[in-house]
Formats: C-alpha cells, sequence, structure tokens
C-alpha cells in the first residue's frame, strides 16, 4: 500500500523510545533463599524475519515484509491485531491526480491507516484523529486514530526533500475498540520493533540525511529501536543471556532485587536466570 519510488539502499532501524536504564542494584543473597517474583512467559517475545525485516511479537504472530524491504506487516494469530511499517516517497503535486495519499503528512497518514484498517479487517468506515500530534525525543510525532470498529496509533517521521516533497516513515498498531486500552502498550512495542534494511529510502538533499555525499542518517538512530526502554509506555527489552530469548517487561512491576541483584528474572528449573538489559538482536 506503500509507493515504490527509484531510491537508495539504506538500512533502518525501526522506533523505540530513548531513555536511561535502570542500575542494578548487587546483592548477595544465598541460592533460592526465598521466592523471586519471576516474568510470566506470556512476555517472551521471539523475533519474527521476513526478507529484509525483522521484529519482535507474541508467540503465534507472522509477519510478511516486501522485497524491497519498504514495508512490513505483523498479524496476531487470530487476525483481529495488526502492527506494521512502511517508507514512502510523497509529492504533493500529484495528490490532485492520485488522492490524499500525497497530500500533507498528516493528511496522507489519515489516508494509510485507513486503508489499512479497510483492507486488513474490511472495515471501509474510514479514520478520524483522537489526539493531537505528540513529540517523540523530538524525533518521531505520534496520534491516534480510530474508525467505526478499531483504534489504533501511528509513529512518524517526515524527511523533508527538494521543494515540497517528503519522505514519511510511519508505523501502525491497530485493534478493536473493545480491546484497545489493554492490547495498546503490547502492540506498540511490537511496531516499535520492527526493522528492516529498505531499498526505498531517497537522498533528501539534506546535509544530516543524505546529501552533499554524507552518509544518509538511519530512521529510528534516535528514536524507538535503539533503546532498550520505551519511556512512554514504561516497559523494556530484555534478554535471556543463555537462550538470547527477548522478553518485554514493565520495570516498575517486573523488577525486583533477587540473588544476582536487582532486575527482572526467569524461573530456570529450581534456581533464577536473571534476564539482561537490551534486545539478543
Amino acid at each position: 500500500m506503500f509507493t515504490k519510488m527509484p531510491c537508495k539502499a539504506i538500512r533502518v532501524d525501526a522506533l523505540h523510545l530513548v531513555a536511561a536504564m535502570a542500575v542494578g542494584l548487587l546483592s548477595t543473597w544465598p541460592a533460592r533463599a526465598q521466592s523471586v517474583h519471576t516474568v510470566e512467559a506470556a512476555a517472551k517475545m521471539p523475533s519474527l524475519r521476513s526478507g529484509r525485516c525483522m521484529a519482535l511479537a507474541p508467540q503465534g504472530w507472522t509477519m510478511v515484509a516486501n522485497p524491497q524491504g519498504s514495508t512490513a506487516d505483523l498479524r496476531s494469530p487470530d487476525g483481529r491485531m495488526y502492527a506494521g511499517w512502511g517508507m514512502v516517497a510523497i509529492n504533493p503535486a500529484m495528490q490532485a491526480y492520485y488522492g490524499n495519499l500525497y497530500g500533507p503528512p498528516e493528511t496522507s497518514l489519515a489516508f494509510l491507516a485507513g486503508a489499512i484498517v479497510q483492507q486488513t479487517f474490511g472495515d471501509a468506515s474510514g479514520v478520524r484523529y483522537t489526539s493531537a500530534p505528540v513529540s517523540i525525543d523530538g524525533y518521531f510525532s505520534r496520534r491516534e486514530f480510530a474508525s467505526e470498529n478499531y483504534r489504533g496509533l501511528v509513529y512518524y517521521r517526515i524527511y523533508p526533500m527538494a521543494a515540497s516533497a517528503y519522505v514519511e516513515s510511519a508505523y501502525f498498531a491497530i485493534a478493536p475498540a473493545a480491546q484497545w486500552r489493554s492490547v495498546r502498550p503490547v502492540l506498540a512495542n511490537i511496531a516499535a520493533s520492527i526493522r528492516c534494511s529498505s531499498t526505498l529510502r531517497p537522498d533528501t538533499g539534506r546535509a544530516d540525511g543524505g546529501g552533499g555525499g554524507k552518509r544518509p542518517r538511519h530512521d529510528g538512530a534516535d528514536g524507538l529501536a535503539n533503546s532498550s526502554y520505551n519511556k512512554e509506555l514504561g516497559t523494556e527489552y530484555v534478554h535471556s543471556p543463555t537462550t538470547g530469548e527477548n522478553y518485554l517487561v514493565n520495570p516498575a512491576t517486573d523488577y525486583v532485587n533477587g540473588p544476582q541483584g536487582y532486575g527482572a528474572y526467569i524461573k530456570n528449573g529450581n534456581d533464577y536466570t536473571k534476564l539482561e538489559p537490551e534486545r539478543s538482536d
């Protein structure tokens, strides 16, 4: 659903929100001295890969990316929830001929959200924004939207080009309206976990975006994917040092003083394994 344009190749690192990591507090507990609160199995986030893209999602989710690595679509096992990312170059001069995809960024993003809701869930009611734009670390923006039966959010970054053209990089999370409040944090993290090596990033002609012979800036380098902790959602990725499996945890409830110090733990037989910060990929 994103327009294909002739562009340069670039590594695209998806969005995760930058913040300070929790500091470990060492402890000298005897092994198995007492029970420790552990991370639930539902927090496990296996890696998914398709073509040039990868993401983290709960067991049973599926992902399909296009050959160019410019779009990635993820679906829940029951097909009722969606997370995805896409990058597209927009020439507003084409709006009069080809519609709102080529409008200003807010118009174009609303068109894409409506197209996803219609094509994925069959809801053709259109979408409306339900929030004003919110800046995320001065790099990405976020807006929420709703159709008749679904609600969602979009994280986006706009890269200006020559004249009035631009490139938009957008991450969508969508679920049925009745479920949105409870699943929003996980869906937003799934969308934010997407990383693609895309061939559809054009030269912006700017010094910080690939112009003048300089190396193009990686999408998300200051945004959603490169940090372990998402300060907007209060969640953090951690991983097992033995298996490399990733977990999505809430430091406020999942971090405890355990036998190996302060952090998140999983049960390993009669022992506990302390999970390490950040994603293992």
